[in-house]
């Protein structure tokens, strides 16, 4: 997994899974319950036959083939967490499946890309890539408004009632 990635991985984020999977070895990862949709692991620190009394909770969802970690590194920072890999060991994966591999940590991240962030025209990439970029423009945008419009009590309340209208 750490020789795929050193090929896919921007060099600050290559670094930082790095010490994910170094530190997954002192991680065991135990079934806790488990359900036809999902099973529940206990991940926990191991040193030296000794266990800590802090641990994580990860989930494996059936239906959609995915890994939820309660300690929410990937789902911060973008990578996966040393219980994660701790859980991709167990179950014998040698290669890190393409949907924890997020683009805008790799080499490749900005090939394909190309368009006016004020206008909000994209062109090329993935329409996984054009999402990513009409949700950055709409979210930079609505932060904007926000800013202004929460000065007063009277303009929060409006645009609230106009959130709550355009989203159904």
């Amino acid at each position: 997994m750490e020789h795929q990635m050193v090929k896919i991985y921007a060099k600050k984020i290559l670094l930082l899974f790095q010490t994910e999977v170094d530190q997954s070895n002192y991680y065991i990862c135990s079934k806790k319950s488990g359900s036809v949709n999902a099973k529940v692991y206990m991940v926990e620190r191991n040193e030296h036959g000794k266990t800590f009394d802090r641990h994580q909770l990860l989930t494996y969802y059936v239906g959609n083939d995915f890994i939820f970690c309660s300690c929410r590194t990937f789902d911060f920072e973008g990578y996966p967490c040393r219980h994660m890999v701790s859980y991709f060991k167990k179950i014998q994966v040698l290669l890190l499946p393409e949907k924890y591999i997020l683009r805008r940590w790799t080499k490749n991240a900005k090939v394909g890309v190309c368009g006016d962030t004020s206008t909000g025209i994209f062109d090329g990439g993935s329409s996984s890539t054009s999402l990513m970029s009409w949700h950055g423009m709409l979210a930079h945008k609505s932060s904007l408004l926000v800013d202004d419009v929460a000065l007063t009590d009277a303009c929060t309340t409006f645009l609230i009632g106009e959130f709550e209208s355009l989203h159904v």
